[in-house]
């Protein structure tokens, strides 16, 4: 069963230097109590696509395509509607917890505002299941947190509070846009432990963005690689990890750590880099970069079906000759 479908989402950004696209043709499905990995280098639009999910992009921006949630489009959707809905029905994680949280404010009354506003709880109700849910995060004493300042806390305990907030009214869809990034490896594991564990038994769904393929490798069930505002690659994520069909794909997946060789005299990473916004190169976007491109790539662009579930933008993959190359 599908939660979320977008078809054809086109965001882009008009600025003093001109029009920026963002987001390019993108399409992809996400289905009840799954969770969709999204990777790609900065500049590819995972961000983008996580504010235009929630209906937070600025004014300078402009949205195309259809965005299926609950029965409706959510491009379509007024200042009320999306009051009505944010937070209660879909919420989101944001990478940096001091820009999420109100530094004079007490975390306890950030965590709640959520059951508050959607008439979800009492006070005294929301303030019990707020304790509740930190407490299973692994915070030791909950009711000091409640009662502390942002600046009192940690970074990892200010993250445990940001995903409260977003989780505590039990929302059906949750986007996390690099929620781990600035926490050290084991509570970045701990905090990765318990969202898996609270979408599996919530059966919510998640966007979880990352530029770490890593820690996608560890949360998610469906995977898709972005690279300039595109939908390289998408399936399953253990397809795609074992048979990746794009060069940027398996570009990235070789720059991982634990696939180099620890013997090797030089690391292997992706040539080249992202252009800048604006700059779309013809044909296929990646061709200045691929190790394998011919001259057709240069000026044609399509997204191949592999099979039911897997796609990808290189039109060389079913011939299977660009890793030879």
């Amino acid at each position: 069963m599908k939660r979320l479908e977008v078809r054809g989402l086109q965001i882009g950004f008009q600025t003093d230097q001109g029009w920026i696209p963002a987001v390019r043709d993108l399409s992809f499905d996400l289905g009840v109590g799954e969770i969709l990995g999204i990777a790609g280098e900065s500049g590819s639009g995972k961000s983008a696509l996580a504010l235009a999910l929630m209906g937070l992009l600025p004014s300078n921006t402009q949205v195309r395509g259809k965005v299926l949630f609950q029965g409706g489009d959510l491009l379509q959707n007024n200042a009320e509607s999306w009051r009505k809905i944010r937070g209660s029905k879909m919420a989101m994680i944001f990478q940096d917890p001091m820009s999420s949280l109100h530094p004079y404010l007490r975390i306890g009354d950030q965590i709640i505002e959520p059951l508050l506003i959607h008439g979800l709880a009492n006070p005294k109700q929301a303030r019990e299941q707020a304790l509740a849910c930190l407490a299973e995060m692994g915070i030791s004493d909950p009711k000091t947190m409640l009662q502390q300042y942002p600046h009192e806390c940690s970074g990892g305990m200010r993250q445990r509070a940001v995903i409260a907030m977003a989780v505590l009214a039990k929302p059906d869809l949750l986007i996390a846009d690099e929620p781990t990034t600035a926490l050290d490896v084991t509570t970045q594991r701990e905090v990765l432990i318990w969202m898996q564990k609270w979408i599996r038994a919530s059966g919510a769904s998640l966007v979880f963005i990352s530029h770490d393929v890593g820690v996608l490798s560890e949360m998610a069930d469906q995977l898709m690689v972005m690279y300039l505002g595109q939908g390289v690659e998408r399936g399953s994520l253990v397809e795609v990890l074992k048979r990746p069909h794009h060069p940027y794909t398996d570009g990235l997946l070789r720059s991982l750590p634990a696939m180099q060789d620890r013997n090797a005299k030089h690391f292997y990473s992706l040539a080249g880099h992202v252009p800048p916004g604006g700059s779309i190169p013809s044909g296929c976007s990646f061709h200045p970069r691929c190790p394998a491109v011919q001259d057709l790539c240069r000026t044609t662009e399509q997204m191949l079906e592999i099979n039911q579930e897997r796609w990808t933008a290189c039109m060389r993959a079913k011939e299977g000759s660009w890793k030879s190359s």
